[in-house]
């Protein structure tokens, strides 16, 4: 089972300049199609519930549950968090006592004051209970789940204060509405953005994470210079919903529910549950999260390779009294694989990487042309490496 804190996940995401996406279930169909797009791609994800949908499955104690079953049951293998979208201030507590593992408070519909006031005893509650939380500044336009906003541009200041409240992530109105974008759509406030995040990220003392909402339909070029501005958590559900109605529409329409026992539920819901796949797949694609897991597992295998080769060197010098040039060549080389952390995401540059290789080869070489010169192995050499300096050695 993966299923993780959201906290981690989304930080790594904006250290690592991609975005996560949080992807709207509705029901058990809904989530494999999210899980399943997820493993694919080796990507991290939320599973988002809002108050409407975890309603319509059951309560949240059950949302979490088949989450979780699902994702046990299907071998997922990528960190999924459980993220509560959009909740009122009961809703977040009922949330995460359910066993969800990250939640957002939309108090976008309170006066400011309120609003904060709010923010501040939730994120009380949840930081006790280690579980991160999303609030919300200037309202994002359309309707989800019965709140209304009118889609306003957050006000910086407003930003700002709602990041003292230590909240770990901020949903920021920059022109994004839920549902449908009109023709007439202006598209997002970017350069309003970059101050924001600027400004966000001077109070806190560090690379802020934003979120963006209402993402279907926005434009994949403004999606990518958003997350390049701070946005590393993007929403996606009006896009899912839209792939799975066209797609259960056409199925009907070419009568091809008539056809043999198409009348079955999970015959007839199939094509739409794959558009559904399809839609998260080529989302995870544009926000960068894609492969993800699967380049930190190659780091990973890397730095191992990599540790083992400086221990042999070490061994080896060690073994013909060189404590000096031992312990100086391990502390350069492990002091450059400390920037490497493959649990947080992949390396800042190959560049890195490569030092490290090259460093290492340099240090065996080395210790190899030290041995050969030097005198035999003595009684103290650690038994793992002898057979391979006895080897190097010629002895």
């Amino acid at each position: 089972m993966t299923i993780v804190n959201g906290k981690r996940i989304i930080e790594n995401a904006r250290t690592q300049g991609y975005a996560i996406g949080a992807f709207n279930t509705n029901n058990l169909e809904w989530t494999q199609a999210i899980l399943r797009a997820a493993q694919k791609e080796h990507s991290p994800i939320l599973i988002a519930v809002s108050m409407g949908a975890a309603k319509y499955i059951g309560g949240y104690k059950m949302a979490k549950d088949m989450i979780t079953d699902l994702d046990k049951s299907l071998n997922i293998s990528v960190p999924v968090a459980i993220h509560l979208d959009h909740g009122n201030y009961q809703a977040v507590k009922d949330a995460i006592e359910s066993g969800f593992t990250s939640a957002m408070f939309d108090g976008s519909e309170l006066a400011f004051e309120d609003n904060l006031s709010k923010t501040k005893e939730l994120v009380n509650f949840a930081h006790d209970r280690m579980i991160p939380l999303e609030a919300e500044v200037g309202s994002i336009g359309g309707e989800e789940d019965g709140i209304i906003g009118n889609g306003e541009i957050a006000s910086i200041d407003q930003a700002v204060a709602m990041a003292r409240t230590g909240i770990d992530y901020l949903a920021a109105g920059i022109g994004n509405i839920h549902g449908r974008y009109p023709d007439n759509w202006q598209g997002l406030k970017l350069e309003h953005l970059k101050k924001l995040a600027q400004a966000v990220n001077r109070v806190t003392g560090k690379d802020f994470p934003l979120v963006l909402h209402g993402a279907s339909g926005i434009p994949d070029d403004q999606v990518k210079m958003a997350i390049k501005y701070g946005i590393s958590k993007i929403n996606i559900n009006t896009e899912a919903q839209l792939a799975f109605h066209q797609s259960v529409r056409d199925f009907v329409v070419a009568n091809k529910d008539l056809e043999g026992k198409n009348y079955d539920p999970r015959k007839f819901l199939a094509s739409g549950v794959e558009a559904i796949e399809e839609t998260v797949i080529g989302r995870i694609k544009v926000f960068g999260s894609d492969q993800r897991l699967l380049k930190i597992q190659i780091y990973s295998n890397t730095l191992l390779i990599i540790s083992s080769m400086i221990e042999r060197a070490v061994s080896i010098l060690l073994c013909k009294g060189n404590s000096f040039c031992a312990c100086f060549g391990r502390k350069i080389i492990t002091r450059l694989l400390s920037t490497l952390n493959p649990l947080s995401g992949c390396p800042t540059s190959f560049a890195t990487i490569i030092s490290a290789c090259f460093l290492t080869n340099l240090f065996l070489a080395y210790s190899t042309i030290f041995s050969v010169s030097a005198a035999k192995p003595t009684t103290n050499c650690p038994v793992f490496f002898a057979p391979t300096v006895a080897r190097i050695s010629g002895f």
